[in-house]
């Protein structure tokens, strides 16, 4: 049997309650935001922080706004936090298999 193993991005856009008190979107997006701008200060080439800020761009590309406007714009389109959860769980999935086909 071969296991996938998962990336901490992944683990909390499939389970956000485990990491966030009521899962609401900006919390999981808090939670990743802070975790990997912690590590970046000390391991500013860890894998999991170049992928973070990788898939930032990705998702600013495709919601055609700044990086910085990213989350917002896209509780603007997804008004529940399931929704927008959802969403972006998908679009990460997207990244990365755009990611590993490069």
């Amino acid at each position: 049997m071969i296991t996938k193993n998962i990336t901490l991005t992944e683990a909390v856009f499939l389970r956000p309650k485990m990491y966030t008190l009521s899962a609401a979107f900006g919390e999981v997006v808090c939670f990743l935001e802070g975790y990997y701008s912690g590590i970046a200060k000390s391991q500013p080439s860890c894998s999991g922080v170049i992928e973070w800020e990788a898939f930032k761009t990705f998702l600013a590309k495709h919601f055609l706004v700044e990086i910085d406007s990213v989350f917002p714009r896209i509780m603007e389109c997804y008004s529940e936090s399931d929704r927008a959860i959802g969403a972006v769980r998908d679009l990460f999935s997207e990244f990365q298999a755009n990611a590993h086909q490069s």
